[in-house]
């Protein structure tokens, strides 16, 4: 690998987390130069253009730690031990980082296993034209039915992210609460949208009696190689007309890479598990694990 570099040694969480920590990769390698991979091939391998490399098996090989990302956890130095090792095997001088400090930001040759998703001084750097460059989506999946049909109703529909079934179960861990199906309803009243034409994406089968959630109903593509099942909702999500976002880094950065009008839940209070009735803020406001907003917006 090159000299100077940085590595996303972990994946952490599922794919809207994942695009945190790539977001953070592409920025660092086209501010500072520095050639980025990542640590195994992920959805944005296939969907992406100009993807980042995985790392080679030497440095992979020591097994970095998921939760070793902050100080504040034991496993930090348990990482940072590993990356001594690698260090000393293979002549190298890796250095462990931590994104959220500042004091970090812009270092050679480094690795980290983070979501970024709480550095308010990293996003301040970030730019949307940025986002929407390094998260292109590929010419292959370009070519697919799935995109050709859905990017041609690009702008007649409004769209609602209902998130449910993981932070609703009773063996979550996690950050989020649940935002009410009334705090969506009234937001639509709020922004002067026809509720009852509402296109629902959700992992919710039903509220009550009523099934929610827009299905495409024909085979998902292979693109890689990949079937990605979510595929779908997170396209139907990107060409919409506008966008009702839910506390969900999915729908962030669908939103992100839109060109909808967007509409996002408003959260104050840290309440994992409970189903709570909050205020929509016009905008993209990125949301994340801690109760309070940042209070910017990605321009």
């Amino acid at each position: 690998m090159d000299d100077k570099k940085i590595i996303s040694a972990v994946w952490v969480g599922r794919f809207g987390n994942r695009c945190h920590s790539y977001l953070y990769g592409k920025h660092i390698e086209e501010k500072f130069g520095y050639k980025f991979y990542v640590s195994k091939e992920w959805e944005g391998s296939v969907l992406f253009k100009n993807p980042a490399p995985v790392a080679d098996y030497n440095f992979l090989k020591y097994d970095y730690l998921y939760e070793g990302g902050h100080p504040s956890h034991s496993d930090f130095k348990l990482n940072v031990e590993k990356i001594s090792n690698y260090n000393k095997d293979y002549n190298d001088s890796i250095e462990f980082i931590n994104p959220d400090d500042e004091e970090d930001y812009g270092k050679p040759n480094t690795a980290f296993v983070s979501l970024v998703k709480d550095s308010e001084h990293f996003y301040k750097k970030v730019k949307l034209s940025d986002i929407k460059r390094y998260f292109e989506f590929s010419d292959e999946l370009k070519e697919t039915e799935l995109f050709k049909e859905l990017s041609s109703l690009k702008g007649t529909y409004d769209v609602a992210h209902f998130r449910r079934t993981d932070i609703a179960a009773s063996d979550y861990v996690g950050g989020h609460c649940m935002v009410s199906k009334k705090s969506y309803e009234d937001a639509f009243i709020k922004y002067g949208v026809d509720g009852s034409k509402i296109v629902w994406v959700s992992d919710e089968e039903k509220i009550g009696w009523n099934r929610i959630g827009w299905k495409w109903d024909k085979p998902i593509p292979s693109i890689g190689g990949k079937e990605i099942d979510w595929l779908p909702d997170f396209l139907k999500l990107v060409f919409a007309r506008k966008i009702f976002r839910a506390n969900s880094a999915f729908s962030l950065f669908a939103a992100w890479l839109s060109d909808a009008e967007i509409f996002s839940p408003e959260l104050h209070t840290y309440s994992p598990k409970r189903e709570l009735y909050v205020d929509f803020v016009n905008g993209n406001h990125p949301h994340w694990h801690k109760a309070k907003p940042f209070g910017f917006y990605i321009l």
